[in-house]
């Protein structure tokens, strides 16, 4: 027979193995916990994670005023057709990373990049009353600065297309979320660099009055060129000054 105090001893380490048990599980779901967090921050804005993190779950936004930049590789396909594919995403990778850090400078929001395109936003989620200033230096440091890499063995040529005005802005997605813009300001900045010339930024009318009265920045008329959906429109090649 087993002694009451053999018992009493058995029955301690049982709870107390019970307890070790519980608080490894409960530190497991702090680590995940943890790490869903930081994933949430590393692909989405701060201010979005931390609502979602609050417990929102669906956040839509109607941004006002904001300005939108699209940017692609001039003949790219051509560019990269005789590169391996580790070598194309490293050279990729290396670009686009230091695009984020332009943004970073300038309190400009990455989008998404859609294989050599570049989408960003500034206004949203966080409101600037700058956010067309901000984006244009942040074009012209990002026109610069492509000018120094290399994908393949040519040298990279960017064409920029930029637009302001309202956009919604949200989440979309359950397991993969994707904060991303929808709106006719969307689609003009899109067609700005799409129609736009190689070593060029493309801008609209609008835009162009925002920055009325900043002397480092100039702009040269293209004239009216066709718009799928909008027609007509007067564009212009925006510059900064050599003075700036």
């Amino acid at each position: 027979m087993i002694s009451e105090e053999a018992k009493h001893k058995a029955d301690l380490l049982d709870q107390r193995r019970k307890l070790d048990q519980i608080e490894r599980d409960r530190q497991l779901q702090v680590a995940r916990f943890q790490e869903q967090e930081k994933i949430l921050y590393n692909i989405l804005p701060n201010t979005i994670a931390e609502r979602m993190l609050n417990g929102e779950s669906n956040i839509v936004d109607v941004a006002e005023d904001v300005s939108i930049f699209f940017s692609d590789i001039v003949d790219f396909t051509a560019l990269t057709s005789a590169m391996n594919p580790e070598s194309l995403i490293m050279d990729l990778n290396k670009l686009f990373t230091e695009f984020d850090r332009i943004a970073k400078k300038h309190n400009v929001e990455k989008i998404k990049t859609i294989g050599d395109a570049y989408m960003a936003v500034c206004g949203v989620p966080k409101k600037q009353e700058d956010h067309a200033l901000r984006l244009a230096n942040f074009a012209f440091d990002v026109m610069s600065a492509s000018q120094q890499f290399i994908i393949g063995h040519s040298k990279v040529d960017l064409r920029i297309g930029i637009h302001a005005g309202e956009a919604i802005a949200g989440i979309i997605g359950e397991d993969k979320y994707s904060y991303d813009l929808w709106g006719d300001a969307v689609n003009i900045a899109s067609r700005m660099e799409n129609t736009g010339e190689k070593g060029q930024i493309q801008v609209t009318e609008y835009y162009k009055h925002l920055l009325e009265g900043h002397t480092d920045i100039t702009f040269t008329s293209r004239g009216e060129i066709d718009i799928k959906g909008k027609g007509k429109m007067k564009t212009y090649f925006m510059h900064q000054s050599n003075n700036a």
